[in-house]
């Protein structure tokens, strides 16, 4: 923005007879070309090979500094509160079974999903709002039924490193059916449409990740919300590349 405001006042300036020299200008000019958002060496969110998908903080800061956004209704609150924990809460599991079990996936996802929950966050507090995640450490969270599903899912993966991705792609499926439900109450709301797209392809990318983890250790995944046929078609497909 004050770079906007820059390239509007300079020709003011030149017509009041303020003194602009041409290296200045030049200058001036250089500086808003390589600040934008939107360039391909600044994307809003990434995937690596593995499947790994995080949202780039600073980049997502710029452009919700950058675009003017209508408000959001107390239901669209709602669900970015419950994902900011939900969210959050994948990251707790992640960074406990990679305690546990030591594996390097985990600390990929525990990344990951850190990112993603930090975008929520930085989201609700753009629209002028507070973490609901505040004061609250890891394994405690403010929403009783994301409270509720950390205790069963850490429980049941503390069983076996086999249980603990069982565990996790469960999680999985949750916040898929979440973020579908959530994206129903965002129509033509540009942030948060942004927002559910780049985090419904960066759950897909995870549950393909996940998949493949189990495979490669002779493991088969039941889901537990999806029917298979669902769930076959997103872990047999490939990584998506998000597009905010």
């Amino acid at each position: 923005m004050k770079n906007r405001l820059l390239l509007m006042l300079l020709p003011l300036a030149l017509l009041l007879g303020g003194c602009v020299s041409e290296e200045a200008l030049v200058t001036e000019t250089v500086t808003t070309t390589t600040t934008t958002w939107y360039g391909p060496d600044a994307a809003i969110a990434s995937v690596d090979p593995a499947g790994w998908t995080r949202i780039d903080e600073a980049v997502l800061l710029d452009w919700l500094a950058f675009e003017v956004h209508d408000p959001i209704g107390l239901d669209q609150l709602d669900d970015l509160t419950y994902l900011r924990e939900a969210l959050r809460m994948q990251r707790d599991l992640a960074d406990h079974f990679w305690d546990r079990y030591g594996d390097f996936g985990w600390f990929d996802l525990g990344d990951a999903s850190h990112t993603l929950s930090v975008a929520v966050r930085d989201v609700v507090e753009h629209y002028g709002f507070s973490d609901p995640a505040s004061g609250l450490v890891p394994g405690a969270y403010a929403d009783a039924l994301v409270q509720s599903d950390y205790d069963r899912l850490h429980a049941q993966g503390d069983g076996s490193l086999a249980d603990a991705l069982y565990a996790m792609q469960e999680s999985m499926e949750l916040m898929l059916l979440d973020l579908e439900d959530a994206s129903t109450r965002a129509v033509d709301h540009v942030p948060l449409t942004s927002l559910y797209r780049v985090l419904l392809a960066a759950v897909r990318n995870h549950m393909r990740a996940l998949d493949d983890w189990m495979w490669r250790r002779g493991l088969v995944y039941d889901p537990q919300w999806l029917t298979q046929t669902e769930y076959q078609a997103i872990v047999s497909g490939p990584l998506e590349q998000p597009v905010w």
